[in-house]
């Protein structure tokens, strides 16, 4: 067991390759911690250990709250949730170094539940515990201009999940059955 954090953390904890199977040296991957001090802790992970923390402060605290974090499939960006009615926001991730640059806040009202990239990286999915299914292209250089409702139902959406079959699976809060994007690369 090793300590990672000895500030109080939230729930969000993601890992991306450092690189791409295929591009280089395969086996090591970033482990990415937010900590209710305010920072986001980049911790390295190869065969010889865990690495130092590279830290990013972004200018954003919230204590004691569960939020959700992923990366898009090739790791060049990083998704978070924000609680307590604060919108999701999308950063730039440097695989080389660590660091976190760039947040851009999504303008969500709502309680943002979970995210999670489309298979090709392109679009960002939100989900709201009140306002349904929001979409973002993080290709364009304005994503908050793409935002778009992509479903909005009476039952709260929770979290999503990417799975191998290229599809996004999305629990519905208060119930049994699970909600699918099927296509999940395409766009509207």
């Amino acid at each position: 067991d090793l300590l990672l954090a000895t500030t109080t953390g939230t729930e969000s904890l993601s890992s991306t390759p450092r690189v791409l199977p295929g591009c280089g040296k395969t086996g090591e991957y970033w482990v990415l911690v937010y900590t209710n001090s305010g920072e986001h802790k980049a911790f390295l992970v190869t065969a010889s250990g865990i690495g130092a923390p590279v830290i990013s402060k972004l200018g954003f605290t919230f204590n004691d709250a569960s939020t959700q974090s992923t990366f898009s499939p090739n790791g060049s960006k990083y998704a978070m949730t924000r609680p307590y009615d604060k919108s999701p926001a999308i950063f730039d991730f440097d695989r080389a170094t660590g660091q976190l640059s760039n947040m851009i806040d999504l303008g969500i009202t709502g309680y943002a539940y979970s995210l999670q990239f489309s298979p090709n990286g392109e679009l960002l999915y939100v989900s709201t515990s009140s306002s349904g299914l929001w979409q973002f292209d993080v290709t364009q250089s304005d994503i908050v201009s793409t935002r778009t409702q992509v479903y909005s139902g009476a039952a709260p959406l929770g979290t999503m999940a990417r799975a191998e079959d290229g599809k996004i699976y999305i629990a519905r809060m208060g119930s049994t059955d699970l909600g699918v994007i099927n296509n999940p690369d395409v766009s509207g």
